[in-house]
């Protein structure tokens, strides 16, 4: 069985949950985040990595149809190429009725081309329905600085995760939106130009809501499309940030077919509701209808 090209879906909320806690999986599928992300990598002691592969493998070879609720996808954060755990960790885990893999500290295309292609081997040993994306975290200088090369380097790939931790680090930096203004920047803009999605990182302060909620709305301003949530109580937050109003909504619907119409009438711009609509501005409304519509991401470009 051939599987079916990648559905790019919108991912708004992204929800860790350790790999060798398999307690916490069916927890994490209810929260009401967009996607999973079941970890291999920090989350899980030093150790205890094999262990985690193996509770991840039973637990999506255990997964029956129809068990998911609608809409959620599940993905594993894998270890980077150089911890020497990322083939082993794809050859474990990867089954059907996984929706992606997570690719931490990216600093090279080459880090994307090989997990691309074991998936590719993968795939052929298995009956997917489906292709297995793949997300890039960018959480070092180097891989900020490559960040364009990186977010071009397979179909596969299919967002990028900006990582703030590691990266705060390495930066010797406290993070801030403005002081990471200029990496964000540099990840919106690859992520954009390749047409794919950009996704915030985890906010550490699980108590810190005000600052949860002030960090997604400068994110959402900033052009990511969502965020990694580390504690259930931060998706529906989450959720509602990367969202539309009721209101944005409906006046995106009426640009579209405002626009649609001046262009049957062979006009290129109109004025809708005081401001000038033209080709970008209704193209923008039109992705947010499709994205909230149907959970697809419309690619840009």
């Amino acid at each position: 069985m051939v599987a079916e090209p990648l559905n790019f879906r919108l991912h708004r909320s992204k929800l860790f949950v350790p790999g060798n806690r398999p307690e916490l999986f069916q927890k994490a599928l209810i929260s009401g985040a967009d996607t999973i992300s079941i970890d291999l990598e920090d989350a899980v002691p030093a150790g205890e990595t094999a262990t985690a592969r193996r509770i991840v493998a039973e637990f999506l070879d255990d997964l029956k149809p129809g068990s998911m609720p609608p809409g959620v996808e599940i993905g594993v954060r894998l270890n980077g190429r150089d911890s020497g755990n990322m083939v082993e960790d794809i050859l474990a885990t990867v089954r059907p009725g996984l929706h992606w893999v997570n690719v931490p500290k990216v600093e090279d295309p080459v880090d994307i081309l090989l997990c691309a292609d074991l998936l590719d081997h993968m795939e052929r040993q298995y009956d997917f329905a489906q292709q297995i994306a793949i997300l890039a975290t960018i959480e070092t200088p180097r891989g900020v600085r490559r960040v364009a090369e990186i977010a071009a380097a397979h179909p596969r790939l299919t967002g990028l995760q900006f990582g703030v931790g590691d990266y705060g680090i390495a930066m010797g930096i406290t993070p801030s939106p403005t002081r990471l203004m200029p990496a964000w920047m540099a990840v919106v803009g690859a992520a954009r130009e390749a047409g794919i999605a950009a996704y915030d990182s985890a906010f550490i302060d699980i108590e810190d809501m005000a600052g949860f909620e002030a960090w997604c709305r400068e994110a959402k301003a900033c052009g990511f499309a969502g965020k990694s949530c580390i504690h259930p109580k931060q998706v529906a937050q989450c959720n509602a940030s990367f969202s539309p109003s009721v209101e944005e909504l409906e006046e995106a619907r009426a640009i579209v077919a405002a626009y649609d119409d001046a262009v049957a009438k062979g006009l290129g711009a109109l004025t809708f509701r005081g401001k000038l609509v033209d080709y970008p501005f209704a193209e923008d409304a039109r992705r947010m209808v499709t994205q909230f519509s149907t959970g697809e991401i419309v690619r840009h470009g």
